[in-house]
């Protein structure tokens, strides 16, 4: 099932291991050129605040890349309002599993001054330093911390990293959810 765009997006399933993957685009700021309709697009507190979970839902958030033309303290509150979300959710549905990805280093191509200043890896990795200091220490999330990781890949610099860092990723993924 896909929909328009900011609307759920089903990636992928697996009937053999009941195994449903779907993404959700989420709300301002985003970082697009042309016009954009908002409908069907939700602020990542009420999308966890919609859910039901349960010991058999795994939901991992990346809250990073739009962000970097947002001012720190804006994120903050925004990081805060979301680990309250967390909370209510873990409240309701025990047992699920939540995990928070920190930021990639980007490629800088192009040469334009404003993705240079708005885009930049300092202000994606103060946004990593700011999603450790908030969840860090809480136990009820899982911060998948990809930075260090991203900064030492052999391939090139993308906010899309290339395969190898993706299947690094999903194995750091899966050492939290199948530890046996």
């Amino acid at each position: 099932m896909v929909r328009a765009f900011g609307e759920v997006f089903q990636v992928g399933n697996n009937l053999q291991w009941n195994i449903s993957v779907r993404f959700r685009f989420h709300h301002l700021p985003v970082q697009l050129r042309a016009w954009v309709n908002f409908h069907g697009y939700h602020y990542t507190v009420d999308e966890l605040d919609a859910t039901q979970g349960g010991p058999n839902m795994v939901i991992v958030l990346s809250l990073w890349s739009h962000f970097t033309k947002e001012p720190l303290d804006m994120i903050r509150s925004r990081l805060y309002a979301i680990r309250g979300a967390i909370h209510r959710l873990l409240r309701r549905s025990p047992g699920t599993r939540v995990f928070v990805r920190t930021g990639t280093t980007r490629q800088h191509k192009g040469g334009l001054l404003e993705y240079y200043l708005l885009n930049s890896d300092w202000l994606a990795y103060e946004i990593t330093e700011a999603i450790r200091e908030i969840f860090r220490a809480d136990p009820d999330v899982v911060v998948l911390d990809t930075w260090d990781m991203s900064v030492c890949q052999p391939g090139e610099d993308n906010v899309h990293p290339d395969q190898t860092m993706v299947d690094n990723q999903l194995n750091r993924l899966f050492s939290h959810i199948c530890p046996n």
